[in-house]
Order: structure tokens, then C-alpha cells, then sequence
């Protein structure tokens, strides 16, 4: 085991640890899992969530992060479920409505994800990721300019939340807005530096655009994070092909 991997799992076994003496901890719960992405313990830390969520029929705090953990292993439907129960038991916890409306967002259910994010803005006005949300619910029901103009306000007073650049990039592309997407997205690389996502979107827009030199750069900084992105690597691929 090299040392960053050992690095995870002394923090996972620290956590676990931490957990086990303090089942509803958010902070424990999130560092949990975070060890257990870098330590590869995943499937372990799921266990482990479950068995105390049944131990603890009341506690929201573990369904949410079950949830974050089922989302991350493709087990969507368990993921809704779980954020659902947590949103159930703590109706007053953004962070459990937040969980759920991420699972909306990454299957792409815009509907189900506008009726929550109207209902998030209107209980949490002041959390921004009830905004960030209602602006993706508007992207993923067809109405990119109208997203573009929520994200644009998520954005103004939080130029560092990257997902909202990264949106609002998506949203410009949509609406054929190139040179306010190509912002959007260099702003989403600088505010999350360390997410290959944010260079691939960026890549893409300068692969479309024709620079396959600046698109060779954004992929190869991809896979450079992230050396098992397929996309970067098809990018990539796309980008320095003589045919392309």
C-alpha cells in the first residue's frame, strides 16, 4: 500500500472510530466517507452505514450519508430513498434536502428536482444551494437561458462555487452563448482546480471551437487527475487526430 493510500485509510479507521462513538456527527459521517473513497473501503463504509441507520431509526444524519455513499456506487434508487427518509425525519435540515436534490440532479430528473428546488428557496432562502439547484432544474427541463440567468446570480456572489461556473458554462453552450460559456468554465477550473470534470467541459468547448491545442492541453490535464476519464481520453484522442 503506497502512502497516500495508507494516509486514507489511517483517517478511515480514525473516522470509523469517530462514528462509532457518535452516530448522528455530520463532520465524522462526511470525513468517513471521504477516507473511504481514497482508501477504497466504500462497499465497507456502506455496510456500516446501513447497519446504524437501522440501529438508529431516528437518525437523518446517517441516511443522508448513506445516501452521498449509495449515489456513489450507482445505487440511485436506494440513494433517493435514503435522502427521501432523511428529508422525512429532519424537514428542517437543508443539508437533508440538498442530498436529495443532488441524487435528482445526477439522474438527470429536472422535474421532480424544480418542485424541490422551488420548495428549497422558499424554506432556505438564504443557502445557495438551494439557488444552484433551481438553476439546474431549469437546465434540465430545456430552459438553458433561464438557467444561465439563475446561475449568473448564484455565481455573482459566489464566484468559488465551481458546480454553479461549471453550470452556467452548460447553460451558455445551450443557448449558443460560446464566449460566456468558455468563461464560465475557466472560472469553474479555477475555483475547483482539482475537478477533472471542469477541464473536460472546457476541452470540449475548445475542441468544438477548433483550438485542438488548447483542447489537448484541457484533457491532458483531465487525465492527469483523473487517468481512468474515459471522456478525457476520448477528448484527448479527438484532439490530436489528424483527421479530426
Amino acid at each position: 500500500m503506497d502512502l497516500k493510500s495508507q494516509a486514507f485509510a489511517n483517517a478511515y479507521a480514525a473516522f470509523r472510530q469517530a462514528v462509532t462513538l457518535n452516530g448522528s456527527n455530520f463532520s465524522a459521517l462526511a470525513g468517513l466517507s471521504d477516507a473511504a473513497g481514497g482508501a477504497g473501503t466504500l462497499d465497507e463504509e456502506r455496510t456500516l452505514l446501513r447497519e446504524l441507520a437501522d440501529r438508529e431509526p431516528a437518525n437523518a444524519n446517517v441516511r443522508i450519508e448513506l445516501s452521498r455513499v449509495l449515489a456513489v456506487v450507482g445505487e440511485v434508487p436506494a440513494a433517493l430513498q435514503s435522502a427521501s427518509d432523511a428529508l422525512r425525519m429532519a424537514p428542517a435540515e437543508p443539508r437533508a434536502a440538498e442530498q436529495l436534490a443532488s441524487v435528482l440532479a445526477d439522474s438527470g430528473d429536472g422535474e421532480r428536482l424544480a418542485a424541490l428546488a422551488d420548495a428549497m428557496v422558499a424554506r432556505f432562502p438564504d443557502r445557495v444551494e438551494a439557488r444552484y439547484y433551481r438553476a439546474t432544474a431549469l437546465y434540465l427541463t430545456g430552459k438553458p437561458q433561464e438557467a444561465a440567468a439563475a446561475a449568473r446570480l448564484v455565481v455573482a456572489t459566489r464566484p468559488d462555487h465551481a458546480r454553479a461556473q461549471s453550470l452556467l458554462g452548460a447553460a451558455c453552450v445551450a443557448a449558443g452563448q460560446r464566449e460566456c460559456a468558455a468563461a464560465a468554465f475557466a472560472a469553474a477550473i479555477q475555483a475547483g482546480p482539482r475537478d477533472p470534470s471542469a477541464y473536460v467541459n472546457a476541452g470540449t468547448l475548445s475542441l468544438q471551437s477548433g483550438d485542438l491545442s488548447r483542447a489537448s492541453e484541457f484533457f491532458a490535464s483531465a487525465l492527469t487527475l483523473d487517468p481512468s476519464s474515459k471522456p478525457a481520453r476520448d477528448g484527448l484522442a479527438q484532439a490530436r487526430s489528424p483527421k479530426f
